[in-house]
């Protein structure tokens, strides 16, 4: 029999065993949606020759503004996750999906549902006046709970996309990108069917 001393000896020896990126992984996901999608946010704003690349100094500093206590060993193991050439350099496409996953099929086919209400030429690109005229706070938690009013939850909703496209064009690929990082913190498929139903009235 494990005794309730044992128990704990247990868990810390799980946690222990637990691979850096589980653990970058997990404190991101205990941050909620906000978790992943403010690192890529962080990390977006470190890539300052614009080619989609990271050093190591760029993770480290993208880790320390969002506060993600690593020791050294661990920051390295992480790293060479993606810097399997040893070039010390990472994609950073690579990197967020290494964190967060990917959209899975059904998932993802809500979300182009939701892009392909607003793109009605098919030209793969929609403005952000689509996205106001389209969108929904109604059913926020936080408009719900009081939190927040609609017109604040709908600015910050928005901020994730104009403050990276001055000319007011989103694409795609952007649109996906964004509910990628959502879909980090959203554990049943159901509730992420009523959540793009609600939001975008589908």
């Amino acid at each position: 029999a494990i005794t309730a001393g044992g128990s704990c000896s247990v868990r810390s020896s799980l946690l222990s065993t637990m691979s850096a990126m589980d653990r970058v992984r997990k404190t991101l996901l205990e941050r909620g949606s906000n978790g992943i999608r403010g690192l890529s946010i962080i990390s977006r704003k470190m890539d300052d020759m614009g080619d989609k690349k990271l050093d190591r100094n760029d993770v480290k500093t993208a880790f320390q503004d969002y506060n993600i206590n690593v020791t050294p060993a661990e920051f390295d193991e992480v790293f060479k996750t993606f810097d399997r050439d040893g070039s010390g350099t990472i994609s950073f496409d690579e990197f967020l999906v290494g964190l967060r996953g990917t959209l899975n099929d059904a998932r993802r086919a809500w979300v182009d549902k939701a892009f392909q209400k607003m793109d009605a030429d098919g030209s793969g690109t929609i403005k952000l006046d689509d996205i106001k005229a389209n969108y929904s706070v109604k059913k926020h938690p936080k408009v719900i709970s009081g939190e927040k009013t609609e017109d604040a939850v709908f600015r910050e909703f928005l901020d994730n996309f104009d403050s990276r496209n001055p000319d007011g064009i989103v694409t795609l690929e952007e649109f996906r990108n964004y509910y990628a990082d959502i879909s980090a913190s959203v554990d049943r498929d159901d509730y992420w069917e009523e959540m793009m139903k609600s939001a975008w009235k589908l």
